[in-house]
């Protein structure tokens, strides 16, 4: 007989969402994600390859009606089929992350990678409201934001950890496409570099010192793209800086 979805086990879950990834097909990922994640949690938190499959299974089911909602091609039709499917996809991971993520989160790295991801989601959300309702969800993400900002301090975390650079990515990108704030989502963007260079060689391995070096590519294509100054330049400028702050007594 073969297996039910109740029935299968953590690892089977695991090995499934994996193919699911390998054949493209993101409506099943998420699917068997959402199982693994009623099943084992909040008694038993996410791996962090568990974790990156979640994170894969979500972009790839949201990003599609991101496109279609930023395309001023589309009809309104498909924006407002787009609008739908990514508030309840949205939804959906908001209230798996309040009920039965966050809740397991045993280290600080888990709990800032689920805090970030909420931060992600309403801001999603903010991309496709308006008004009030806009303002709402705007808000949330910052507050989402801000209490993954406020844990890596508490916890100390190296200024050069990817999941540092990746939020403060984020908070950037918030910042300039829902803020309105060219010069704030710059700040954001540019101090985080200054922070990470100084200590990026200190990561314990090499797939994080590799992850944090793309985190910082993307940071600099970011600024390079916002202040129309080449990357190298802005690489420059934030090592020098962040040499100099070293060197303040």
């Amino acid at each position: 007989m073969s297996n039910t979805p109740e029935t299968f086990t953590r690892e089977q879950l695991v090995n499934l969402a994996t193919r699911a990834e390998e054949a493209k097909d993101y409506e099943e990922m998420g699917r068997l994600m959402t199982q693994l994640i009623l099943s084992v949690t909040p008694s038993s938190e996410l791996s962090v390859e568990e974790q990156r499959l979640l994170l894969v299974a979500s972009k790839k089911l949201i990003e599609p009606h991101r496109e279609t909602f930023r395309n001023d091609k589309s009809s309104l039709e498909l924006k407002k089929n787009a609008h739908d499917k990514l508030t309840e996809t949205c939804v959906n991971i908001l209230r798996l992350l309040d009920s039965y993520l966050v809740p397991s989160a045993a280290v600080a790295p888990s709990l800032v990678f689920y805090t970030w991801m909420k931060g992600d989601h309403y801001r999603y959300l903010a991309e496709v409201k308006s008004g009030d309702e806009r303002n709402q969800v705007a808000e949330e993400a910052m507050k989402a934001y801000n209490a993954a900002w406020d844990i890596t301090l508490l916890a100390n975390l190296n200024r050069a950890h990817p999941m540092v650079l990746g939020l403060a990515l984020s908070v950037s990108v918030f910042k300039y496409e829902i803020g309105d704030s060219s010069e704030e989502a710059c700040q954001t963007a540019l101090k985080a570099l200054q922070d990470a260079y100084p200590v990026v060689s200190t990561l314990p391995d090499q797939l994080s010192f590799d992850e944090s070096k793309f985190m910082m590519h993307l940071l600099q294509s970011n600024l390079s793209l916002w202040t129309e100054i080449d990357e190298e330049t802005l690489k420059a400028q934030a090592q020098a800086q962040a040499q100099a702050q070293a060197q303040t007594p």
